[in-house]
């Protein structure tokens, strides 16, 4: 089975900046989409951050994350499980309510992942842990405790507190 991975979209980022966008849904439609299809990926995770703002959505972002984006993966039938990132949650504190839950209701190939979940696909293990937040920090701490071994993957969506990415 081939898994497709993706990182943090933020999808209307720089205040839904329309060229930012469009580079998006263009990257999406004319590249990833297709060569989903042509590579016979069945399944897509994602780690967070699908949109940009947390407390907030634009209409236009979050029409075609439910009508296209989404939808792209229910007409075709590719699973497409995503960790709710602290971009996609309201609170700090709590991932209680998020933005992901709502743009996928009633969709069959889309899952939101908001508490740690062992998945398995193509007898490989993976361990999805959405944005750790003081209501989830036990839970997430026991999974990752519990499945600590060398057959299984740990994918989150993490905050690497005092990370230098770039020099200085």
């Amino acid at each position: 089975m081939k898994i497709a991975i993706l990182g943090d979209l933020h999808i209307g980022a720089r205040n839904s900046n329309p060229v930012l966008f469009r580079m998006m849904k263009d990257f999406f439609s004319g590249m990833f989409f297709p060569y989903v299809k042509e590579n016979g990926i069945r399944h897509v995770l994602q780690l967070g951050d699908v949109h940009d703002r947390r407390k907030s959505i634009d209409f236009v972002v979050a029409d075609w994350i439910s009508s296209e984006f989404f939808k792209w993966f229910e007409d075709n039938e590719v699973d497409f499980t995503t960790l709710v990132g602290n971009h996609d949650s309201y609170y700090k504190n709590t991932i209680a309510v998020d933005g992901m839950s709502q743009l996928a209701k009633r969709m069959k190939h889309v899952k939101v992942v908001k508490t740690p979940e062992l998945l398995e696909l193509g007898g490989k293990k993976f361990l999805m842990l959405p944005w750790i937040c003081d209501s989830n920090r036990e839970d997430c701490s026991k999974a990752a405790e519990r499945y600590a071994d060398a057959d299984t993957f740990l994918l989150g969506h993490f905050e690497l507190a005092g990370f230098e990415m770039i020099r200085g």
